[in-house]
């Protein structure tokens, strides 16, 4: 009868440890494993939205009709103005040929650091190809995980300087062949005054600095679907509102220049068949000391501080 009585007990205290002991973990496994479906699930319904986007995307490039023709217009109008590599070849090939009728002296590369300028302005993530920096973290066990961050493309600076000699006329000429470049670019300083003792009194010096900005392509890394957390990949269309800027940009005018004199075509000569090295040299922000050397940050067409320039032909 005792044995009757402490019969049920025992079933369920053994129930109740079977339960704690092996049922339960069980249960708990089986509720993170759903947990786990249910994130994978909606990481792949997001990543199949991407892909559609994508493709969405690559079809509006592919077809044929005039959208299609003007978004193709428009990236390669932006990647001409604004190239995804230094093109240093090209900028020294272009500065050589525009100043034809100059000496040119020297001529150096640099690449700085951007601070300021055209590019800086106008660049955005929808320029080029997908831009993300990839933060590497780890996780409970310890192993590394990538975590994408959208990171906005800064533009890279080129820094060309140029020491030149020639004629006023000829110098003029090539800075307005630098400012109807088709790359944007910024002169933040032009300094044209007299050569040295004993050179041509015809002749002027001209040192000036030419900053060109390019804007690197950057590729998501392979390995992660999370490299879709791209924001290019949350439109199904492109923005085509920096290439806007770009042209914005471009087809900025020149600013008058104020010439004090206007019957003489070269501040840098007091009166007609006057060349002498000791003359006032006039400019549209100072007037130049008198001497050997004549400092005028403006004297051409172009204004030294003026950002991205060249018309749209």
């Amino acid at each position: 009868m005792r044995i009757k009585i402490l019969l049920f007990p025992v079933v369920l205290i053994v129930s109740l440890w079977l339960a704690i002991g092996y049922i339960w973990p069980d249960i708990q496994k089986i509720g993170e494993k759903r947990k786990v479906v249910g994130e994978q699930e909606a990481l792949l319904a997001d990543v199949t939205a991407k892909n559609n986007r994508i493709l969405a995307l690559k079809a509006s490039l592919g077809s044929r009709d005039e959208q299609s023709q003007y978004r193709k217009d428009e990236a390669r109008y932006a990647e001409m103005f604004l190239p995804p590599t230094k093109q240093e070849e090209d900028i020294i090939n272009s500065l050589n040929s525009y100043a034809s009728g100059l000496v040119v002296v020297n001529i150096a590369l640099n690449e700085i650091k951007p601070t300021t300028g055209a590019a800086a302005a106008v660049a955005q993530p929808t320029l080029g190809s997908a831009s993300a920096q990839v933060a590497v973290t780890t996780d409970k066990q310890g192993k590394s995980i990538q975590s994408p961050t959208y990171v906005e493309p800064k533009p890279l600076v080129v820094e060309a300087k140029i020491t030149a000699v020639g004629k006023y006329e000829d110098m003029k000429q090539f800075l307005n062949k630098v400012y109807h470049m088709e790359m944007l670019n910024e002169v933040p300083t032009v300094t044209v005054g007299y050569p040295d003792q004993g050179s041509d009194p015809n002749s002027l010096k001209m040192e000036g600095a030419f900053r060109f900005e390019y804007l690197p392509m950057v590729s998501l890394p392979t390995g992660t679907v999370k490299n879709y957390n791209d924001a290019i990949f949350k439109k199904d269309s492109f923005d085509f509102a920096s290439i806007a800027k770009v042209r914005e940009f471009a087809r900025q005018a020149l600013m008058p220049l104020g010439v004090i004199n206007k019957n003489r075509p070269n501040p840098f000569v007091l009166g007609s068949g006057s060349t002498s090295t000791g003359a006032s040299a006039e400019s549209t922000t100072a007037t130049g000391s008198t001497g050997n050397s004549v400092v005028a940050p403006t004297p051409t067409p172009v204004q030294s501080a003026v950002p991205a320039k060249t018309p749209v032909k």
